[in-house]
């Protein structure tokens, strides 16, 4: 699933305000991660723990409820 548009800022201001940020190439230094590729989905996490995966709402069960 894909996070909305503030989620994705918050966790990518995150990332850019981190120690293992490389702003040149925009990657995460201790993981790998392309920052602005992993923000995106909502299943990720910091592997450091700044940011958590965020739960999303499937929406087959909000069409079925």
């Amino acid at each position: 699933m894909i996070t909305d548009m503030k989620t994705r800022l918050e966790r990518a201001t995150i990332c850019q305000a981190c120690e293992y940020y490389r702003r040149s190439i925009k990657q995460c230094t201790e993981c790998g991660c392309l920052v602005n590729f992993k923000v995106i989905f909502a299943a990720q996490s910091c592997p450091i723990g700044k940011w958590k995966e965020v739960a999303t709402s499937n929406p087959l069960n909000d069409i079925l409820n």
